[in-house]
C-alpha cells in the first residue's frame, strides 16, 4: 500500500476542519458525539492522524444533523436557505445536500410543522438558480405532502439551462428530474435521493 502524501494529510485535516465548524458544534462536544477523544479530533484536524471511513461518516453524520436550530427537529425554510446560501459558491454539492436534508425533514414533519416552519420566508438565495431550485423542490414537497406550496415557492424558468453539480456530467441516457427540467434545472433524477 502506498503511504499517505503529505498533500493527502492537509487535504483530510482541512476536510475534518470543515465539518467540524459545520456541525456548529465545539470540538470537544463533536469528540464526544463521535466516540473519540479531544486530543484524537485534534490530530484529525491537524492531518498527524488519518480517520477511519467509520469517523468520517459519524461526523459526516453530525455535520449533517444540525441545521435545525428552531427548538424542533426540522429544519425551517430560512435555516435550509442560510445553509445553502453558504456553501453554493464553494461547494455546490454541500449546498445541493442542505437542500436535500430540508426537503427530507419537510417530507418528514407533520403538516401543521411543515407550515409553521416553511410558509414565511425571511430571505431568498442571491442566486437565482439556486433560488429557483429551492422554490421547486419545495413546491413539489409540499404537493407531495398534500399541502398547497406557500406563495413564495414560485418559480421561473432559469435560463439558459444551468446544472448546479458541475463535476458531474449528464449523459443523455441519464434520467433528469422532470419537476426541476421543465424550469431549465439539469439534475439527475438519482442525484436527489438520499439516504
Amino acid at each position: 500500500m502506498a503511504a499517505i502524501t503529505t498533500t493527502e494529510r492537509a487535504r483530510s485535516a482541512a476536510w475534518v476542519d470543515r465539518l467540524v465548524e459545520k456541525s456548529g458544534l465545539t470540538a470537544t462536544e463533536v469528540a464526544e458525539k463521535v466516540g473519540t477523544s479531544p486530543s484524537r479530533l485534534s490530530a484529525y484536524r491537524s492531518g498527524d492522524t488519518i480517520p477511519s471511513a467509520v469517523m468520517v461518516m459519524r461526523m459526516m453524520d453530525i455535520a449533517g444533523r444540525v441545521l435545525p436550530s428552531n427548538g424542533t427537529q426540522w429544519a425551517s425554510a430560512d435555516e435550509t436557505t442560510e445553509a445553502v446560501e453558504r456553501d453554493y459558491k464553494d461547494h455546490p454539492s454541500d449546498a445541493l445536500r442542505w437542500l436535500l436534508q430540508g426537503r427530507d425533514q419537510l417530507l418528514s414533519a407533520p403538516r401543521s410543522q411543515a407550515r409553521l416552519l416553511w410558509d414565511e420566508r425571511v430571505s431568498e438565495l442571491t442566486d437565482d438558480r439556486w433560488e429557483t431550485l429551492m422554490r421547486v423542490i419545495t413546491a413539489v414537497t409540499f404537493r407531495k405532502k398534500g399541502l398547497e406550496p406557500p406563495a413564495w415557492a414560485q418559480p421561473q424558468r432559469v435560463s439558459p439551462d444551468w446544472t448546479p453539480l458541475t463535476r458531474i456530467s449528464i449523459r443523455p441516457s441519464d434520467p433528469i428530474d422532470p419537476d426541476l427540467a421543465q424550469f431549465g434545472i439539469q439534475i439527475r433524477a438519482k442525484d436527489l435521493v438520499t439516504l
